[in-house]
């Protein structure tokens, strides 16, 4: 799983176009801030070029989007809890609007925009922004009852739909957005935030199960790597809750 939010200089280099809105902050270079803008075929087009390059200097990689059930088992980083850090946040925590926070957090400032990849605490699994910042397309159709309908240690999504997923919450975005567990979903070709990919097979599985299931403890492992390729492992207990 991608440590970090692919940046516009990533995405720029690997596709040849910088699409993002937030490109000109005053006194600040955006390269490093999160690529925006992206919609869900423009990010798979990203992991297919990236592979493909890798292929050429024989590293061997695939790159992908994760799957959802991915996405979250690496954002709870093995809490149950509504944001990897605890029950609430505030734009201390994490980039999203500050002015109204979740669970008691302290009311605090808004950016109004993007900002650099890794300028908050990361969680637990050492990945940064996994809560607001940018939303991040993963590869599942949207089901609105897919966790119910699957197998509760790794349930997949639907074999086809309307509209894809988004994850994270973004920095506009208002409290309970950013919540591990929210959902959000947009047609494939709309423009909306952007990727954070993996690699391999699916080397983060993830152990977040159905609305209700019974309270499992398991050892899970995930790999976090930038694109550089630097692999960090850990392994940790994981509980299985909504």
């Amino acid at each position: 799983m991608g440590i970090y939010e692919v940046t516009q200089g990533e995405f720029e280099n690997v596709m040849g176009v910088n699409s993002s809105y937030h490109t000109k902050v005053e006194g600040q270079g955006t390269r490093s801030f999160p690529a925006d803008n992206v919609n869900f075929v423009d990010a798979k087009a990203f992991c297919q070029k990236l592979s493909d390059s890798d292929a050429k200097k024989q590293n061997g990689r695939k790159y992908r989007l994760p799957t959802e059930v991915e996405w979250e088992y690496a954002c709870r980083a093995g809490s149950s809890r509504a944001f990897s850090h605890g029950p609430g946040i505030s734009s201390r925590d994490a980039n999203f609007n500050g002015w109204h926070p979740y669970a008691g957090g302290d009311r605090s400032p808004y950016l109004e925009r993007t900002t650099t990849v890794g300028s908050y605490k990361a969680n637990e699994f050492g990945l940064y922004d996994m809560h607001g910042n940018v939303y991040e397309w993963v590869s599942d159709w949207f089901g609105d009852k897919y966790c119910a309908a699957s197998h509760p240690e790794d349930p997949e999504g639907p074999k086809e739909g309307k509209y894809r997923v988004l994850r994270g919450g973004s920095w506009q975005n208002v409290d309970s957005m950013p919540r591990a567990a929210e959902r959000y979903y947009r047609p494939r070709r709309r423009q909306a935030r952007g990727p954070r990919i993996t690699s391999g097979d699916r080397d983060v599985r993830s152990s977040a199960g159905r609305a209700g299931a019974p309270e499992r403890t398991e050892k899970k492992r995930v790999e976090a790597e930038d694109l550089d390729g630097r692999l960090h492992t850990k392994k940790t207990p994981v509980k299985n809750t909504p």
